[in-house]
């Protein structure tokens, strides 16, 4: 799964072999870390009130606050800070360490997924949109690299991109 994200499609086949490719440093770093914590290690992390400020929990590593982080702000490119009326973490870290165990066997590569061969496998292919580039600033993706990587392959592809992303003829779902 080049450039994992929180690789909710992989967890969905959790039981098949994984290997997640990622670019950004607190991502890799989070799956780096969940790929070898245990239920106990989910469950040590601390149970969070509203307003409370991750940034002030210093006996955290800074991996902890940011797997804390994304899931504060998610759908962001960028772990939170601050607890809000919309997080769940107290409730998030329950389903993680129940979870945690689904990933074990994973592999996290500090990488894009382009320098590789695909095998014969399913990509799922979730990059930063193109339009909103300025969200995530880690690493250039160069589209059209992707692009012809993605036509070139004889693998199964599922890609994501933005109704304004150019570099495949996207298709909206609905």
């Amino acid at each position: 799964e080049p450039f994992a994200g929180s690789a909710r499609y992989s967890l969905r086949y959790f039981e098949n072999d994984i290997i997640l490719y990622e670019t950004y440093e607190k991502v890799y770093k989070v799956w780096e870390y969940l790929i070898q914590a245990t239920e106990k290690d989910i469950l040590s992390l601390p149970d969070l009130n509203l307003g409370d400020d991750i940034r002030n929990f210093k006996q955290l590593a800074d991996v902890e606050k940011w797997l804390i982080g994304y899931q504060l702000q998610r759908g962001n490119a960028r772990p939170g800070c601050i607890v809000n009326k919309r997080c769940n973490w107290n409730k998030d870290k329950i389903r993680i360490s129940k979870e945690v165990y689904k990933v074990k066997h994973w592999k996290i590569i500090n990488d894009d997924g382009m320098k590789h061969d695909w095998k014969d496998a399913t990509y799922f292919v979730d990059p930063p949109y193109s339009i909103q580039k300025h969200c995530y600033n880690y690493g250039i993706v160069d589209y059209e690299k992707l692009s012809n990587k993605i036509k070139n392959s004889k693998c199964f592809s599922i890609v994501c991109g933005n109704s304004d992303d150019k570099w495949l003829p996207f298709v909206p779902l609905v």
